[in-house]
């Protein structure tokens, strides 16, 4: 078998195995008792070494097998969830990842002999426990389990008799600490369904997929086949420690013969009946085992390939740009069933478009999943004692925004436990819990996705930002006095400024803030920060819930139509000149006791600003909590655009954040307010 063409389905299987064994250990650290994440982490790395063998990967297999022979010194309770324990399985993890990423690449092998000699150091401490108690085991008295038989059990013994058939009760007995108990009993059921006819089995079928036996369990099977050939069967099974074979004793052929019609009619009916239990334990074994293999028990979902989605994705966006070239032709020469056709059309277009759009759609716990560990690593690097709190793991977004905010969040995550959240020590200094709280939570809020990174620790502190500010060139040497939190905020953002004197493992390189604003704002979204001196910090990431097809309001500006985002606009306004007044060398109106400044779009854009007359029209935006009024030639109206990339070859256009065909077959540039707008709200002149 070619295991080449499964190999981009094991890739993703095998790392969500990874990321369950690295969040059931998290589990098992905090509660070294809790049984479930225990059995959680079995399967996980059962099937991870299962799967590795199918495919191949013996050195995978291999090592894995080895992080499941500690797991299995846990599961006994010869070995407790210690720091140092956890320490050396999550070292263990992160080298299986590594070993994964090689594999997967055909690239050499990395070397793990000093990880596995610190997995073989855990296994060799139990030894000699181990050793002794297994001795005790073998010289205490056993207690056989049995199947008694009743009187049509005997009966379809004799019939099978009569007709060649041996009856057999079966012994077997599985090695100690065998994993995945029911998974054995199938192979077993199998093997012995290949001799002949299982007709009864002690314990039940239920409690052996159930694995509510210890280690014994034993068979009726009907069969040809001789005792050895029953018995050497079984034994080449792994991890089978005893088989014993007994024939069940039956009256003789012409007694048999001599049974009464009646009776022999009974009997006939008592095998059916037995076969169908045999057939309905066997089903249920197979369930176990089909389970097993795939690694889940449920068929409501199937993967499927990005590309292929991401071409449904384009293939619905040019139906929604050709639905919108026929809603445009004039209603007047149409007639009544053509009108009613369109109708029915921009319904149907509708529906498969968001049902296209919810395709697209993921639950951010795909993000959130990896902090955990990550907290975790980067809180013991730094010495402090941090609760992370998690809410909204099931909150959507779009599969594009889920792909790109893992490293914004990682930059967040890594700034509030290095810069945020203070020490121990300082903690009890100023009368707060020695254990800090960080908080990642994710909610809809309208057409956006909000994500916020919270920690309770120190908050921003102004005189050290000025400071460095200063230090670092990005305030004037000559400024005086403290920023205001406005100011240190926009700061933070600025490249190249961090509060930590020493570059550390976490932060201190100057990049990080920066580059989280870049990237969200690449996104379609904006960054907010809230702090209090003492108290904590919050950073909200406000996101759109899809980058496919959005809704815009089309503009004119000189002879181009352009697309603004529907979500960043507040409202549109009619001014005259009279209302303007100039503040600092700008131009604002009074909108409701507040002060709006006003832009002309076409002078942001680089162009010559046209004459608008006495009347101007204005589009209010809001950008980072702040509202700004465009100056525009015209307003078009509402409509669904579909977003186009630009070309690498035009490179990043300020202001343009990508394009859109038009109904009319016109192209139609999408302006990013926020860059637009950004050179006036820079904190320092």
């Amino acid at each position: 078998m070619d295991a080449s063409e499964f190999k981009d389905v094991f890739a993703a299987e095998a790392q969500e195995y990874l990321q369950a064994l690295n969040k059931d250990l998290l589990r098992l650290e905090s509660n070294p008792s809790d049984r479930a994440a225990l059995n959680d982490m079995f399967r996980a790395a059962h099937s991870l070494k299962g799967m590795s063998s199918t495919m191949g990967y013996q050195e995978l297999a291999d090592f894995t097998h080895q992080i499941e022979s500690i797991l299995d010194l846990l599961r006994v309770g010869e070995l407790v969830a210690t720091e140092s324990v956890v320490n050396v399985m999550f070292r263990a993890f992160d080298a299986l990842q590594h070993l994964l990423e090689k594999t997967l690449l055909d690239q050499p092998l990395p070397d793990l002999e000093d990880t596995k000699a610190k997995l073989r150091a855990l296994v060799i401490k139990q030894d000699t426990v181990e050793t002794e108690t297994d001795q005790e085991e073998l010289n205490g008295d056993q207690v056989r389990i049995d199947v008694k038989l009743d009187d049509y059990d005997r009966e379809v013994a004799q019939q099978a008799s009569a007709e060649g058939y041996i009856p057999y009760k079966i012994f077997v007995t599985l090695r100690p600490k065998t994993l995945l108990k029911s998974v054995r009993v199938y192979t077993v059921f199998q093997a012995l369904e290949n001799l002949g006819t299982i007709v009864k089995c002690n314990p039940s079928a239920q409690d052996l997929e159930n694995e509510q036996f210890d280690r014994d369990f034993v068979v009726i099977l009907l069969t040809r086949a001789d005792q050895n050939t029953i018995k050497n069967t079984v034994e080449n099974i792994s991890e089978i420690e005893s088989v014993s074979v007994q024939p069940i004793e039956t009256e003789s052929s012409a007694a048999v013969k001599k049974l009464q019609p009646a009776a022999v009619t009974v009997s006939a009916a008592t095998e059916e009946t037995s076969a169908r239990q045999s057939v309905e334990g066997k089903e249920q074994m197979d369930r176990v085992f089909q389970g097993y293999s795939r690694g889940v028990y449920s068929d409501r979902f199937i993967r499927v390939e990005t590309d292929r989605l991401d071409s449904l994705i384009n293939l619905v966006g040019e139906l929604v740009i050709s639905k919108t070239q026929v809603m445009e032709i004039d209603s007047e020469l149409l007639t009544d069933t053509a009108r009613n056709a369109l109708v029915q059309l921009d319904r149907v277009t509708t529906e498969l478009q968001y049902a296209a759009m919810k395709l697209r759609m993921v639950p951010i716990k795909q993000v959130f999943d990896r902090f955990p560990r990550l907290v975790r690593d980067f809180a013991q690097a730094a010495g402090k004692n941090i609760n992370l709190e998690i809410y909204g793991e099931d909150t959507e977004l779009d599969r594009s925004l889920v792909n790109q905010i893992g490293d914004p969040l990682v930059h967040l995550i890594r700034n509030s436990i290095d810069h945020g959240i203070e020490t121990t020590q300082q903690r009890q200094a100023a009368g707060k819990p020695t254990q800090a709280t960080l908080r990642l939570s994710a909610f809809h809020e309208g057409g956006h996705v909000i994500i916020q990174v919270f920690d309770d620790g120190q908050g921003l502190e102004l005189n050290r930002i000025t400071k460095i500010g200063i230090e670092r060139g990005l305030i004037p040497s000559d400024f005086e006095g403290v920023l205001t939190m406005e100011q240190a905020i926009e700061l933070i953002f600025q490249p190249g400024f961090s509060t930590n004197e020493f570059v550390t493992d976490l932060s201190g390189r100057g990049v990080g803030m920066d580059v989280v604003k870049s990237i969200v704002e690449g996104l379609g979204g904006h960054v907010e920060v809230e702090s209090s001196p003492g108290e904590g910090t919050c950073v909200t990431i406000k996101l759109p819930l899809t980058l496919a097809i959005i809704k815009a309001l089309l503009i004119t500006c000189g002879d181009q139509v352009y697309a603004l985002p529907i979500q960043s606009v507040r409202e549109n306004l009619l001014v005259t000149r009279s209302q303007i007044k100039t503040v600092s060398q700008q131009s604002v109106i009074v909108l409701r006791s507040e002060i709006l400044p006003l832009v002309d779009l076409a002078e942001s854009l680089g162009f010559e600003p046209p004459d608008h007359g006495d009347t101007l029209t204005v589009i209010v935006v809001e950008s980072h909590g702040e509202k700004t009024g465009f100056i525009v030639d015209d307003i078009i109206g509402q409509q669904e655009i579909v977003i186009k990339s630009l070309s690498d070859f035009l490179g990043n256009i300020r202001g343009i954040s990508g394009a859109t065909v038009l109904g009319n077959g016109e192209v139609a540039l999408i302006l990013d307010h926020n860059t637009l707008i950004k050179g006036r709200n820079d904190v320092i002149g």
